[in-house]
């Protein structure tokens, strides 16, 4: 007997803080758990490449959904071998003339395309399928801009699901990382991208721009904010983690005076951060959720 699932919960690397934010996190996941447990077409994956303090959240999840708990799925077969392959070969084709692609993008790729041809594979024999048109991906973890970025991202388009995965901030230790803000809104643009709003500490509005659904064979991202805003917002450009350093140029300027900038999608690896400057968090929200999604160079 088959099950459809409807919603997976993807949590990525979720538990490398320690103390009081760990006991944090892991209510606002035990909760969130204990509340889907009921719904027999949610399924959990969890990926900690072995990492021990996420051990307590997988036996809480492997004991609440039983079958329809994912345990750091992982493929090495020859077929999914070959598929990396072809993923490289695709990336060279379309994207091989870019200089703006790095090495790191293909090996996160590498490691991702095996979580996900790992899904499918433990799916199976549990009798777990999918409507790639409709099943919500929800990602939890702590990792912001990286890897929380990136495993969604990638997952869900080798599953080749239509929906842009769902990165949920409010359960995210470090969103906004680098920086200290408090989660607003997350608003779905075009072409997958998601632009996230916080308030920094001092009062400012804040904002990242985040791809959701993107193969390493496809074009990134820039959002394009008119001209008004270029008195009014400030660009940070910071790296997705501390292992790689921010590369190329993510922020530009055109002649009319608008600005482009770089989608982060935690592989490139750069990440562009928006400050409001003298500017109303509404009329900040207004210029940040027009800006233009276009795939780079186009």
């Amino acid at each position: 007997m088959s099950t459809k699932i409807d919603t997976l919960y993807l949590f990525v690397h979720p538990l490398h803080v320690l103390g009081s934010e760990a006991d944090r996190c892991m209510a606002l996941w035990r909760k969130l758990l204990e509340q889907e447990r009921a719904n027999p077409h949610a399924a959990v994956c969890i990926i900690s490449d072995g990492h021990p303090d996420t051990a307590p959240l997988a036996e809480l999840a492997n004991e609440l959904f039983g079958d329809r708990c994912l345990d750091d799925p992982r493929d090495e077969s020859e077929s999914t071998k070959i598929q990396v392959s072809d993923d490289l070969d695709r990336m060279f084709a379309q994207r091989g003339w870019n200089d703006q692609w790095a090495p790191y993008e293909f090996w996160s790729s590498r490691n991702v395309r095996r979580n996900a041809m790992g899904i499918l594979k433990m799916m199976r024999p549990r009798g777990l399928e999918y409507d790639p048109a409709t099943l919500r991906l929800v990602a939890c973890g702590q990792q912001w801009g990286g890897c929380m970025a990136k495993y969604p991202m990638f997952i869900a388009r080798y599953m080749e699901l239509k929906q842009t995965p769902q990165i949920r901030a409010d359960l995210s230790p470090e969103a906004g990382y680098p920086h200290q803000a408090q989660f607003l809104e997350g608003i779905e643009l075009d072409r997958h991208v998601t632009l996230y709003l916080f308030k920094t500490p001092d009062g400012r509005p804040m904002a990242q721009f985040i791809d959701g659904l993107r193969a390493i064979w496809e074009q990134p991202h820039v959002a394009i904010l008119p001209a008004e805003a270029t008195p009014r917002i400030q660009a940070v450009i910071d790296s997705p983690n501390a292992n790689v350093s921010a590369r190329g140029h993510p922020v530009r300027w055109h002649p009319d005076g608008a600005i482009e900038i770089d989608v982060a999608d935690g592989v490139r690896p750069v990440n562009v951060t928006l400050f409001g400057q003298g500017i109303s968090h509404e009329a900040f929200r207004d210029i940040v959720k027009n800006a233009r999604i276009l795939a780079i160079n186009k």
